[in-house]
């Protein structure tokens, strides 16, 4: 299988599906992921910078200490998805399903998370700039920085969670 980046690179994949797929270390700067299946796929340390995964299929992805630094995020699906120490600065999440990710220690300067689904998941990430919330969606469960106050920035309990 081959992944086609917007840099004029082709990344070959020896299989034919990338569910599942082992992509750690990979240089994928620029990759288009549109309406992919990537389900449990493994981007840890890898280079997604600017890459582009609308509408993708992320459930249980690893992004451990990735480089996603601009990438396009906007309605995906992320459950379960782990960005554990990524640096993700202004990747844009808006219109996503995060229920349940993980973004501890993630770097998330000027991230936009806008009218995502953030219900379940654990936002101790660690940045100086505060991301995007506008219209995205929380419950009690997601774990905050320390002070941080969701609503102040946007975000929405969801109802019955109050």
């Amino acid at each position: 299988m081959q992944i086609r980046c917007w840099t004029g690179e082709v990344v070959e994949y020896p299989a034919e599906s990338l569910v599942g797929a082992d992509l750690s270390g990979k240089n994928l700067h620029r990759a288009d992921f549109s309406n992919a299946d990537l389900s449990n796929s493994n981007f840890s340390r890898a280079d997604v910078r600017s890459a582009e995964f609308p509408t993708a299929k992320l459930d249980g992805a690893r992004f451990i200490e990735a480089r996603g630094m601009n990438a396009y995020f906007a309605g995906a699906s992320c459950q379960d998805a782990v960005f554990n120490g990524a640096m993700m600065s202004y990747a844009n999440f808006e219109e996503a399903v995060l229920t349940g990710a993980d973004f501890s220690g993630s770097v998330l300067d000027g991230v936009s998370f806008n009218r995502a689904n953030l219900s379940g998941a654990r936002m101790c990430w660690s940045s100086y700039e505060y991301p995007k919330l506008s219209g995205a969606v929380f419950d009690k469960t997601p774990a905050w920085p320390e002070g941080f106050n969701p609503v102040i920035h946007g975000a929405v309990l969801r109802p019955g969670d109050a």
